[in-house]
């Protein structure tokens, strides 16, 4: 589900649904799938950054496999 980047409510607006946010020119949020944080609705992979480094192996244990 989109939200307003301007009240973070979900956009009703026919506008707004899929490009910027008629008010503000942003990109709508969407909440990370992982902890809930509101990211850019534009992402692919709807993970914040946090989730993301998190669980994204360094690169020192990835050689002793």
């Amino acid at each position: 589900m989109l939200l307003c980047p301007d009240d973070l409510e979900p956009c009703r607006r026919a506008t707004c649904g899929r490009g910027r946010c008629e008010r503000t020119a942003e990109a709508p949020l969407i909440a990370c799938w992982e902890c809930g944080t509101l990211i850019a609705g534009h992402v692919v992979a709807r993970y914040c950054v946090e989730c993301v480094s998190r669980y994204t192996p360094a690169p020192a244990v990835e050689e002793g496999l």
